[in-house]
């Protein structure tokens, strides 16, 4: 082995070494760093989710009274003449906008909750009851075919009814720990908020000032790349959104038509369960079963079935039809990014395998527009080949003798 090549061997181990001691060094400084660039990812989300409606706002024209010298009159006069809204004042209105939502949710819906949750606490000693007057009458219907089982050995309902009596107490002790998280959640949001509410305004200056650091040849192509990442994941999460206000639409109209009372908790918590990606579904069932467990477990089959027939229709009819033309993707390959996505990457790859796809067929599509594009106007520089007619000579004349 030459003394050259030994160098170049060495060289590569050397930049490999260096390579795997700074993606350590770059994963031990990120998971340091994790709650505040998580802080910053959530924001960037729900400036993606929010920014088009912002824009929009910033569309409209509304008569804006303006002090102007009046040359005929020769005094000063106002004048009202149509002036699009500024774009920061739309984004205000927007952010207004979510605080009296938020506001409202605070108002409207704990006091519902917390009376729901006082209602289950009373509730429970009677659902041991009924479950030992089920489980009665059980037995009742297999002694008529001759099927001697005695289910209280099997069951027990003396165990069932004091956990059932001990489920409301503990209920109501564990509503201050969630009292707490919630207001946990509550601050992380407000503060998200915040930071997307300063992202929205200040994020196209700093784009701008950073877009100027590079070439020339290359701020199409990054400004192209940017457009197609906003409006991908933005349109993804606005449908995730809507799939988790239907879902709790959907689930609060099948609970009161069997006829449950305390659907506000069960419906809300259904609905932001849909959210997650895997287990989604199945937790979305647990809160409206407990409900009706707790009411009249004779309908709880029945609820079940009506829930996995409302999830089929939002899960695998509305959404993939809805997130493939928001990202840009039939609902086969919204399919298949969910389970590449799943197979790579687990809940997080469920999660944002779609939009990610999305952004990869945009800008393959986006690649080859522009090839054909670059060839087509190649082509057209290119000046056609000039054919050159020479005019045929005259046949020699031949003397006559």
């Amino acid at each position: 082995m030459t003394a050259e090549r030994l160098k170049y061997i060495l060289m590569w181990l050397l930049a490999i070494a260096t390579s795997i001691f700074l993606i350590d060094r770059m994963f031990t400084v990120v998971s340091a760093l994790a709650s505040p660039l998580i802080m910053f990812a959530m924001a960037w989300l729900v400036v993606l989710a929010l920014k088009p409606l912002a824009e929009s706002l910033a569309r409209v024209e509304l008569p804006m009274p303006v002090l102007r010298f009046d040359p005929r009159a020769r005094r000063l006069a106002f004048t009202t003449p149509m002036t699009p809204l500024p774009y920061k004042a739309a984004v205000a209105l927007v952010y207004l906008g979510i605080l009296a939502i938020l506001i409202g949710v605070i108002f409207l819906f704990f006091p519902i909750i917390m009376t729901q949750l006082s209602a289950m606490q009373e509730t429970m000693p009677n659902a041991g009851d009924q479950t030992l007057k089920y489980m009665q009458d059980g037995q009742a219907y297999l002694n008529q075919f001759g099927i001697h089982v005695d289910l209280t050995r099997i069951i027990q309902p003396e165990t069932i009814m004091a956990q059932f009596a001990s489920l409301g107490s503990e209920a109501l002790k564990q509503s201050l720990n969630i009292a707490s998280s919630i207001a946990t959640v509550m601050l992380n949001l407000i503060f998200v908020l915040i930071l997307s509410f300063y992202m929205m305004i200040d994020g196209s200056r700093l784009i701008q000032s950073g877009m100027r650091l590079l070439p020339a040849d290359w701020r199409g192509e990054v400004a192209t790349f940017l457009h197609i990442v906003d409006r991908t994941f933005g349109g993804y999460l606005r449908s995730q959104l809507l799939q988790s206000l239907l879902y709790g639409i959907g689930t609060s109209v099948i609970m009161m038509a069997f006829g449950f009372q305390d659907i506000a908790l069960a419906s809300l918590i259904a609905g932001l369960c849909v959210i997650i990606p895997i287990f989604g579904g199945p937790l979305a069932l647990i809160p409206p079963v407990i409900v009706a467990l707790i009411n009249t477990p004779d309908r709880t089959i029945w609820l079940i079935i009506a829930l996995l027939g409302l999830q089929q229709v939002v899960f695998n009819m509305i959404m993939p039809r809805l997130v493939g033309q928001i990202v840009g993707l039939s609902p086969l390959l919204v399919f298949a990014a969910m389970l590449v996505g799943g197979t790579v990457a687990g809940a997080w790859g469920l999660l944002f395998g779609i939009p990610i796809a999305g952004v990869l067929a945009s800008v393959t599509q986006f690649i080859f527009d522009r090839k054909g594009f670059e060839v087509a106007q190649a082509a057209q520089r290119e000046e056609p080949p000039t054919l050159v007619i020479e005019p045929i000579a005259d046949p020699p004349t031949v003397p006559q003798k």
